[in-house]
């Protein structure tokens, strides 16, 4: 590796740069040609040697430059499939084939393809030998110290910063560490976190600090970035990048994308620490963890996670009796990764004179030790306390220190009165800067304070400095803090209410003039409470599209208190409503969102924004199952000539999508989502052409057309590929296409769809529906303490399934359906009774939700078996024999089941029709497959064909469908035992018992043994 690296570092550009003719065009291609050789025999020796983690980046860029290549695909595939990501392994299979064909017109050669299978079969071989010795990872890039460790001066403390020397030393090591420190308020948790951090400096660690505070709790991430300093200020241009990224991604968003930008953002927030981590060990310090935004606990949850691997430190402090459950979650993430707890208790009598001694000058007399003794041990106030005796010069020192006995009653009588104490002593030039100040928060910047107050920042030196020397404020690295949120609370509060809401209006305004973030400049304008003004409608008109992403339900309050209470031309105020329509009906308001919308149509004059809001007004009533309503609006939308054409194509999108999932209108729908694409590749609109091709899927599952929806489907993927903002209907592709995968029986194929849209959607995201997708596809597979932990984590990650879920109104129904239905199977009657309360009160209304609602059906049938009334379960099953149901339901997974209950209750001719539902719905398959297998198991059991059955196990088991599987043998066991082959019929059952006891079929195992001892 080290010769190739030499090798390469030699290149300096094309060669014969310049030079014209054929020879010098020829060497060109053969140097560029070994070049790129040797790029490959470099990440060939990188994946020899382990490093496979590393590689994969260096890898992708390869494949990026040279996509027609396949030695760099076959890398890229072997390195993800050794780092654990075997479904993007197979994707980019997937994507080396489409390239190859687009581009070459051929498959691709045989060592890809043979790649592919032993990925396919997880071959162990695949995996790095034994034998080879992986090359270690570098050690953290740790610059020995010039100067001696600083002094931690505090007074009781050795045995905590004991700890986090410690701590600094093993992540020095390369081992990550975590700890948190708690304690009451002036207990010392931020004196300690400020030294601890100062030796990591010392020790070579790069140092990341921030406070939380509550004025930032609003705004998702806004500790983290902070902590980080994903600013544009920023001296590391990855930091600056990344904060324009973040930008930029929100500015341009559209309504129609979907998703939330925040999971995308903590996503790479961490990778900026795995970054920063590559580079040397990394210390992160935030304070007052108990006042983070809860995307910032996220962050930090995840870092949690990461020091495990990663040289990373992390102090969190925090302060008890703050009742946020996610902060204590946090602290058990320490404990639970072996972290360190450091719990503050007040200082011993013995510390306290120790600390007064160092104060003043000379160990306390016996009135001194008394006075000290009121401080209860709490570091701050005995500081405090200290200081207000020595500025009142009430201390006479000499051997000793002692104050006269009058002393007591000049003693701070609080924590509170003794630290704004401090505020008397400054001139009145400092304290009005520090009033401005106190409007930025705990932490601030110097250049925004010097934006605020007006003033050069260097004519805000002698204030700092006096503030400074009194131990008001403090160096808080490249930003000024207050040294305790009380200075900040007393200079806050001391404020009259009204002057106060004019500053922060006035601060607002002169940040935004400066361009800092549009989070500080709301934050201020939030603050202002009711003292909004024409200023505050024309900034929010430009504010709000970014901010609705970062920051939605800011910016709803932001909105609604500037159009209630300011007056403006109606063209802006129709603006306005127009982005308050939009952060409605993304945070899942619509009501309130179709209420605004309609206000704003009248006036609006931007086509682009009008456009928008009908979309709201059409998806609200297809979102509530009123097809008629959302068709209604959409017409109304096209008919508009001044109507954009991306937004033509957009609303074309969503018209075929209403017509086909809302209204079934199948033909009406196809011919609509071809118009669609036209129009949105004319545009180059992804979104629009994406989503027509989804729904041109939908239209050929309907049709059984299994072959060419997945075609459907793998286009529209290309199209959307990783474009951030389409992260939602990426998402949708991946579960239709597991959905159609599985129809097909390919179940490993949909597995692996199912893995790459967990790891697509991120850690934070909400994930309620994936996890119902992971639920239904586990349950047929017989996995089912794995389904009902998905329908677990469904329930506890949210009831809003708009997003990252399955078809449109089908959620909800299948998590309770498929929760009743394994209830049911496992004889748990009090489950099945719960989801079927839930469920059966749930609308079925429109076409999505008719087909999303088998699984609840089928519950409900199962739960009247198992109580014996045999003719109720048949009624309840039987309702899909309705021709209603044969669009999207897969009603073939159910037929078998009804036809046995038939049989068992005498009622043949509801079996036959059964039987007949299944033979038509396998003879539309265009290409059989668990249609077919089904009809054949239908049809052998209403004429009591063992061997057929045998044929039908076969299948199941070769395919790894357990549940049918076990289900068919059952159905075998018995023709079996009735036609008086009882020995064979045991070893089936047998079988048949130990498949259902495998998966908690208590009721079905119950049911087989009787059914074949009767």
């Amino acid at each position: 590796m080290r010769s190739i690296d030499e090798a390469l570092s030699l290149w300096q550009g094309e060669a014969f740069s310049g030079v014209t003719g054929p020879y010098a065009q020829s060497q060109r291609n053969r140097l560029g040609e070994l070049r790129v050789v040797a790029r490959e025999l470099r990440q060939e020796a990188a994946l020899a040697n382990g490093q496979h983690t590393t590689a994969v980046a260096d890898i992708a860029a390869l494949v990026h430059e040279y996509p027609i290549r396949e030695r760099p695909r076959s890398l890229l595939m072997l390195a993800l499939y050794r780092c654990g990501r075997q479904a993007e392994a197979l994707t980019a299979f997937r994507e080396a084939r489409q390239v190859l064909i687009d581009e070459l017109g051929v498959e691709p050669g045989p060592q890809l393809q043979e790649l592919q299978e032993r990925i396919l079969a997880n071959d162990p071989g695949l995996l790095l030998e034994l034998s080879v010795v992986p090359v270690p990872a570098a050690a953290p890039r740790v610059p020995t110290p010039t100067t001696p460790p600083p002094t931690a001066t505090l007074v009781g403390r050795d045995a905590e910063m004991d700890a986090l020397r410690a701590a600094v030393t093993e992540v020095s090591a390369g081992h990550g560490q975590t700890v948190w420190i708690e304690g009451e308020l002036g207990i010392g948790k931020s004196a300690l976190l400020a030294a601890g951090l100062a030796y990591a400096a010392w020790a070579g660690c790069s140092v990341s600090h921030a406070v939380a505070d509550t004025l930032g709790q609003r705004f998702p991430l806004r500790a983290m970035l902070d902590c980080l300093d994903v600013t544009p200020q920023s001296t590391d241009p990855r930091r600056v990048a990344l904060a324009h990224a973040l930008r930029d991604s929100e500015a341009n968003q559209s309504i129609v994308g979907g998703g939330n930008s925040i999971f995308s953002t903590i996503d790479r927030l961490v990778a900026l620490v795995e970054e920063l981590c590559a580079d040397g060990p990394l210390a992160v310090g935030l304070d007052d963890v108990q006042w983070a935004d809860e995307s910032s606990l996220e962050v930090w949850h995840r870092l949690c996670l990461l020091t495990a691997k990663l040289p990373l430190l992390l102090i969190g402090v925090t302060r008890p009796g703050h009742q946020r459950p996610e902060v204590d979650q946090l602290r058990r993430d320490t404990e639970s990764l072996g972290g360190t707890v450091l719990r503050l208790a007040p200082l011993t009598i013995d510390a306290v004179a120790g600390m007064v001694g160092t104060l003043v000058g000379a160990p306390p007399g016996p009135r001194l030790r008394e006075i000290a003794r009121r401080s209860g041990g709490n570091p701050l106030y005995l500081r405090e306390m200290a200081d207000a005796l020595v500025r009142e010069r009430i201390v006479d020192v000499a051997d000793t220190a002692e104050v006269a006995p009058e002393a007591f009653e000049r003693v701070p009588a609080s924590l509170v009165q003794a630290v704004t104490g401090r505020l008397s002593f400054l001139s009145d030039a400092t304290r009005e800067v520090l009033r401005w100040a106190a409007l930025l928060g705990g932490e601030f910047g110097v250049v925004d304070l010097s934006v605020v107050v007006g003033k050069s920042v260097s004519a805000l030196v002698q204030p700092f400095e006096e503030a400074i020397a009194a131990g008001v404020l403090r160096d808080a690295g490249l930003r000024l803090a207050f040294r305790h949120p009380l200075i900040r609370q007393s200079l806050y509060e001391g404020t009259p209410s009204a002057l106060r809401v004019a500053l922060h209006y006035q601060a607002a305004q002169a940040l935004a003039d400066a361009g800092v973030p549009e989070e500080h400049v709301a934050e201020q304008l939030l603050a202002a409470e009711a003292g909004m003004g024409p200023w505050a409608a024309q900034w929010l008109e430009d504010a709000a599209p970014v901010l609705h992403h970062r920051a939605p339900l800011v910016v709803v309050e932001l909105l609604q208190r500037v159009l209630e209470t300011v007056h403006m031309a109606e063209t802006r105020r129709a603006a306005l409503m127009a982005h308050l329509t939009s952060v409605l009906f993304r945070i899942g308001r619509d009501a309130e969102a179709e209420q605004w919308g309609r206000k704003a149509l009248t006036h609006l004059r931007d086509a682009h924004l009008a456009a928008e809001v009908r979309w709201v007004l059409a998806y609200v009533p297809y979102r509530a199952s009123q097809a008629e309503r959302a068709v209604a609006m959409l017409d109304e939308a096209l008919a508009d000539p001044s109507l954009p054409q991306l937004w033509r194509a957009r609303l074309m999108s969503l018209l075929a999508l209403v017509q086909r999932a809302g209204a079934g209108e199948l033909e009406l729908s196809a011919g609509t989502a071809q118009r669609a694409v036209e129009v949105g590749e004319e545009v180059g609109d992804a979104f629009s052409v994406g989503q027509s091709l989804e729904v041109l899927w939908q239209v050929e599952a309907v049709r059984r057309d299994y072959a060419r929806g997945v075609e459907y489907l793998n286009r529209a993927m290309d199209i959307v590929g990783t474009d951030i903002s389409l992260t939602d209907l990426r998402l949708v592709l991946l579960d239709n296409r597991m959905f159609t995968l599985q129809c097909l029986d390919r179940l490993q194929e949909a597995g692996e769809d199912l893995r790459m849209a967990f790891e697509i959607a991120g850690h934070g995201a909400p994930l309620a529906g994936l996890h119902v997708a992971g639920a239904v596809h586990r349950y047929w597979l017989g996995q089912w303490d794995e389904a009902e932990h998905d329908l677990a984590a469904a329930l506890d990650d949210s009831p809003d399934f708009t997003g990252y879920g399955l078809r449109e109104g089908g959620p909800v129904l299948l998590l309770h359906g498929c929760g009743a239905l394994i209830a049911a199977h496992r004889d748990d009657a009090a489950r099945v009774q719960r989801h079927l309360s839930v469920g059966m009160n749930l609308p079925v209304v429109s076409e999505a939700e008719r087909e999303n609602n088998d699984f609840l059906i089928a519950a409900k049938a199962m739960a009247a078996a198992r109580e014996d009334r045999l003719g109720d379960a048949i009624a309840e099953l039987g309702v899909i024999l309705d021709s209603r149901y044969e669009g999207m339901m897969l009603r073939h997974q159910w037929l078998p089941e009804l036809v046995r209950m038939c049989i068992d209750n005498d009622d043949m001719a509801t079996a036959r029709a059964a039987v007949a539902a299944c033979e038509a719905e396998a003879h539309r398959e265009t290409t059989a497959a668990r249609a077919a297998a089904a009809a054949q198991r239908c049809r052998a059991v209403i004429e009591r064909d063992a061997d057929a059955l045998l044929a039908v196990a076969t299948h199941y088991r070769a395919v790894g469908r357990v549940f049918e599987l076990a289900q068919t043998l059952e159905e075998r066991a018995v023709v079996l035992a009735r036609s008086g082959r009882g020995e064979e019929a045991s070893g089936v059952l047998a079988e048949c018992v130990e498949l259902y006891r495998g998966f908690g079929a208590a009721w079905d195992i119950r049911r087989a043994e009787a059914a074949v001892s009767g």
